[in-house]
């Protein structure tokens, strides 16, 4: 399993931020604004999709802004989960659906200035 913490490799200033009202609406949370702390991969998947483990498993790990944070709050973290496989994708995927991966990962922005 690789563990990478995004300050150890980019420093303090660096962060992707996520805002949802996933958590607000599943747990009747006030939080909707969450920060990437780390991410890691496991190989194989860590968990199957439709029975079957995929290649790698990536978990984007965010963490609440502190300040959101109330007393007594009860959750944690959100974790994102992407799967890949080398032989099992769609082939027919458009140019367009590729651009819109590579938005994704760029929109995380590790390392980027803030």
């Amino acid at each position: 399993m690789l563990l990478m913490r995004v300050d150890e490799k980019y420093g303090k200033g660096a962060m992707s931020t996520i805002n949802t009202d996933l958590i607000k609406n599943l747990y009747d949370s006030e939080l909707t604004r969450f920060m990437t702390y780390n991410f890691h991969l496991h190989h194989p998947a860590e968990y199957p999709v439709n029975g079957k483990h995929h290649d790698v498993g990536m978990h984007l790990i965010h963490l609440p802004f502190a300040s959101d944070v109330k007393p007594g709050e009860t959750i944690k973290g959100l974790v994102m989960a992407i799967q890949f496989s080398v032989d099992d994708y769609d082939r027919d995927i458009s140019q367009e659906e590729i651009i819109k991966v590579q938005n994704f990962f760029d929109s995380l922005n590790f390392g980027a200035e803030q």
